[in-house]
């Protein structure tokens, strides 16, 4: 890896909350927190190789040319913890030193260049909203450069898509920030 590279790491779920009750529970009423990391969280970040026209980490940032390593992600997704998946209270943040703190298990040894992943803080049913971070950071020291804190409206439908397009919404707020 060239020391300008970037690595797009993909969608960290690790800190995910769901905002109320409202929208997460399956058709048997009960909350959606244990199929999310054996289905969604695979699912959205497949999204980012199946569909990358729409899904485009150089249309987001402004990067000319990224490569895509998403196994870390894929091994702390699936570590989500379920127990506490929902909560009602809307004032749940991720802070910058809980991001700082997760990204040193992103990069291998020896490996150099700038690392992008995007943690999603929380999905709210009720506002029509999710929250997520870009971390934008050395990948050979882990040390971060820029943390972008995005919202984005859910709309769509399925589930699915619901949430993605939410993402997708976030990360289109950057688009012009990135160009200049």
């Amino acid at each position: 890896t060239k020391v300008n590279d970037v690595v797009f790491f993909g969608l960290d779920f690790t800190f995910l909350k769901l905002i109320h009750e409202d929208g997460f529970v399956d058709k048997n009423g009960k909350p959606m927190c244990k199929t999310l990391p054996f289905k969604y969280f695979t699912e959205w970040n497949e999204m980012f190789l199946t569909e990358r026209k729409k899904f485009n980490i150089t249309d987001y940032f402004g990067v000319p040319d990224y490569t895509i390593d998403q196994a870390v992600v894929t091994e702390r997704n699936k570590a989500y913890a379920t127990d506490d998946c929902i909560v009602a209270d809307e004032s749940y943040h991720v802070t910058a030193d809980q991001m700082a703190t997760a990204i040193q298990a992103y990069g291998s040894a020896g490996q150099t260049g700038v690392g992008v992943v995007i943690f999603v803080e929380s999905f709210n049913k009720t506002e029509g909203r999710a929250i997520v971070h870009s971390v934008f950071f050395n990948i050979a020291d882990h040390s971060v450069l820029k943390i972008d804190d995005q919202e984005g409206a859910p709309f769509g439908e399925g589930f699915r898509n619901y949430w993605i397009n939410a993402v997708n919404h976030a990360l289109e707020h950057g688009k012009r920030t990135y160009k200049r």
